[in-house]
């Protein structure tokens, strides 16, 4: 008997047009499992290597001391919790194992007193990434180890003997906490205060937007540190200060350097030259899983447009499950607003559902089915603009009459925050609803505006546009009228009457078709729902990555190194090529790396305007040389985050090497202590090739390396030493070619360089349809189809 499944989730989720690196860090993210306690993982080595790590931390740093427990004192228990922390390439950076006390059975004023710890908000996540696609700052990650264990404790706490210690089966002992750990309730804070005391030390100064925000600001350098309890994300538009920032930490905390921020709390994170795509694909994947939902039919909306929820009233046994998965919906909502209003609207009934509310949720699921890699995707639009939109269902709930508010921003011209919310009392108007809406859209901008004030960045003069569909709401924030009609809502009258007045914002009316709060309040039909979600730029993982980086004029006959070559010229993730040499290391911290790390600064500031940089730093023998060369037809905006990913990159992949060189497709970077401007780098020659075999391997041959000779002779003369052209073969094929030189080379020096890498090509290439040769000094290619940017 054979069984097939009507609706696979292999339909829905495709990996095949993703680049090689993403493809690796997804791969590796959904094939690792992360044990649920203690007695599974106690099962697998890995994991007792990690519990027995944590051990080992925890003596070390002194958190403890085991003691006959006092008569008179209760203990708060532990647990074991089990997270894998990745590289940005996918590779696993380590196997993590927390030891947790159950802060839940601590009593308020006899072991805990202050709590309150600030993490980032998820809204100010998603705005200092716009802010970074905006302005070309680079995004990094960092994990602090045994993170909580740097804070002190105060109170006097005892907790069990950990599952795994050597005396955990000794009775009457106990550990008397002497450092914070994970899971007490003042852990947080202890850990916050240690943490930001360290960062305002070294000139950083906290957001009161959003205390987890650390801004410093020196000279026109800016640098933006964000954190979540022991993640850390750095950007800002100083390699050089960004790197100190790296070190001064790393001197005050066990960190890890995670690069090139690629998954932070849940949230999966791709970038590319053109800006920033965020999604929650593997946390969707683990939830259909959860709920057996992987083969389920799927859904077009999350909510049935018809929808009265009058479905079967049968109270839940058992509301528990219920609960979580609502739950975990909220979570979802970071990086899906189009689930955003169902799932408000569910979470009315946390306190007593229904079965009728179980299909609700269902239905969520089935349409998650159809997306799961469904996110945000941010432009590059060169701008950091906010603007508002703000709309209201009025007495749309059909239990009680209250209305639903709904309001979106962008920042950017990406989307960055948005709610829905019932309104807590009944509107008597559909003008009151709008102006209840407006009131809260309006409280938001002011807390952006303030927010992009705290990163330094110049806010235009101009009022920021709020847009609104109801002319009768219009005119109440723009005149003083209705007073009768409008004075039991006198306080947001005035609020946002008073913001238009000082010209804070503005309120343009916009037609009710357009406007895109409107999904934020009610159940939406399928095609105005899809095309809300078109204007806020939600794009599948799977749409996503296709129609980044396929156009029209590539098909499915592309070649192995053409297709390649086209997934990671877009997305700019992995290094075709590096090497790490020199015949001794430098010291860490010492006046090298200092210099090194001034030189990447230097070369990723000069090398876009021009697409080559060339920089010198220091003195014998701690002087270090350097330059970086952009292909000559890509944009200085692709240049510069060609540098930017090279310059980080290369002191990842080659720690405290004296030399060493990465080359990018778009790209190539590489420094040394000895002095090699102006010689040809004959040290490496790099080989890439199609598996397809042209029909006359000889005549193609013959014309191919004329193509080539001709555009070596070019680029030796021209001030850019680059060259691309073609050449028709007389049949259906033409010969696409580009030749190039570091622009520290003479003339003949650069034709002779080209030349000897085009008598390399039969040992690579011979009759293949497309290749390419590259060398520490110049490099040539050639392809059957057109690989030239425009």
């Amino acid at each position: 008997v054979s069984t097939a499944v009507a609706h696979p989730i292999q339909s829905y989720v495709c990996y095949n047009n993703i680049s090689t690196g993403f493809k690796s860090f997804l791969a590796a993210i959904d094939s690792h499992h992360e044990p649920v306690n203690y007695i599974e993982a106690q099962k697998l080595p890995e994991w007792q290597t990690a519990m027995a790590e944590e051990l080992v931390a925890l003596d070390k740093n002194q958190t403890w001391e085991i003691v006959t427990l006092p008569e008179g004192k209760r203990t708060v228990g532990c647990r074991w919790i089990y997270k894998i922390k990745y590289q940005s390439d996918g590779t696993i950076e380590r196997h993590k194992a927390h030891l947790v006390a159950k802060g839940y059975t601590q009593t308020y004023s006899i072991d805990y007193n202050e709590t309150f710890a600030p993490v980032a908000k998820m809204n100010t996540v998603r705005v200092l990434m716009s802010v970074a696609v905006n302005l070309d700052w680079p995004l990094f990650q960092m994990d602090v180890k045994n993170a909580f264990l740097h804070g002190e404790l105060e109170e006097e706490v005892y907790m069990d003997i950990p599952p795994g210690h050597s005396l955990e089966t000794q009775p009457g002992k106990a550990c008397r906490l002497k450092k914070a750990i994970y899971g007490l309730k003042q852990s947080p804070r202890a850990w916050y205060v240690k943490l930001s005391a360290a960062l305002m030390f070294f000139g950083f100064k906290k957001s009161k937007s959003d205390y987890s925000l650390f801004v410093k600001k020196c000279s026109g350098s800016i640098v933006v540190v964000l954190i979540y309890v022991d993640d850390i994300v750095i950007t800002g538009n100083n390699l050089v200060e960004i790197e100190k920032l790296k070190r001064h930490l790393n001197q005050k905390f066990d960190i890890k350097d995670l690069g090139q921020l690629r998954y932070f709390l849940g949230i999966e994170v791709e970038t590319s030259s053109k800006g920033l795509f965020i999604s929650q694909r593997k946390y969707v994947i683990d939830l259909l899983k959860e709920t057996g939902k992987l083969a389920a039919k799927p859904a077009d909306t999350p909510m049935d447009y018809n929808s009265k929820f009058e479905g079967d009233t049968t109270p839940l046994s058992d509301p528990r499950q219920f609960q979580r998965l609502v739950g975990k919906l909220i979570y979802l909502t970071i990086t899906r607003p189009d689930i955003s209003y169902t799932v408000s609207y569910i979470s009315q009934f946390l306190h007593a559902p229904t079965l009728g509310h179980i299909d609700s949720v269902d239905r969520v699921l089935r349409y998650l089915k159809a997306c799961p890699g469904k996110g945000i995707w941010m432009k590059k639009n060169d701008h950091t603009e906010i603007i508002g939109y703000a709309d209201a269902d009025w007495a749309g709930n059909p239990f009680d009459r209250r209305s639903t508010s709904g309001f979106c921003t962008f920042v950017g011209g990406n989307l960055v925050t948005w709610k829905s919310k019932k309104q807590s009392v009944v509107a008597r108007s559909s003008v009151e609803a709008e102006y209840r809406a407006m009131a809260s859209a309006t409280s938001e901008l002011i807390w952006l505006r303030h927010l992009l004030y705290d990163l330094t960045l110049r806010m235009p003069v101009t009022p920021i546009k709020l847009y609104c569909d109801n002319q009768a709401a219009i005119h109440i924030a723009s005149n003083p009228i209705f007073h009768e009609r409008t004075k039991h809502i006198e306080v947001d009258c005035h609020f946002v009457r008073e913001k238009v007045q000082r010209k804070i914002i503005m309120t343009p009316y916009i037609q009710s078709e357009e406007q895109l709060a409107d999904v934020f309040t009610k159940a939406l039909p399928k095609n105005t729902f899809q095309n809300i979600l078109a204007n806020f730029n939600t794009s599948n993982l799977v749409h996503f990555q296709i129609s980044t980086m396929l156009s029209s004029r590539f098909t499915s006959s592309l070649y192995l190194l053409s297709f390649a070559v086209l997934l990671q010229t877009v997305l700019g993730v992995d290094p075709l090529f590096h090497s790490c040499s020199g015949n001794e290391n430098f010291t860490a911290n010492g006046p090298y790396e200092t210099n090194l790390n001034k030189l990447m600064g230097n070369l990723y500031y000069t090398t876009p305007a021009t697409g080559f940089g060339l920089s010198s730093l220091g003195q014998s023998p701690n002087q270090v040389n350097g330059l970086a060369l952009c292909r000559g037809d890509v944009s200085s905006t692709d240049c510069k985050t060609c540098v930017v990913e090279a310059s980080s990159e290369i002191l990842k992949l080659c720690p405290q090497n004296m030399a060493a060189i990465i080359i990018y497709d778009y790209c190539l970077l590489k420094y040394s202590n000895e002095y090699f401007f102006g010689k040809i780098d004959n040290s490496i020659n790099f080989f890439m090739w199609n598996t397809q075999n042209a029909s006359d391997p000889m005549s193609f041959n013959q014309q191919t390396k004329g193509l080539l000779s001709l555009l070596a002779n070019e680029a030796s003369i021209t001030p850019k030493m680059y060259a691309a052209g073609e050449l028709d073969t007389g049949g259906s094929v033409k010969i696409y070619g580009m030749a190039q030189c570091t622009r520290d080379l003479s003339s003949s020096d650069c034709k002779n360089c080209l030349d000897g890498l085009i008598g390399d090509l039969p040992s690579c290439c011979d009759g293949k349809l497309g290749g390419r040769v590259i060398g520490g000094s110049c490099n040539i290619i050639y392809e059957t189809y057109s690989f030239i940017s425009d």
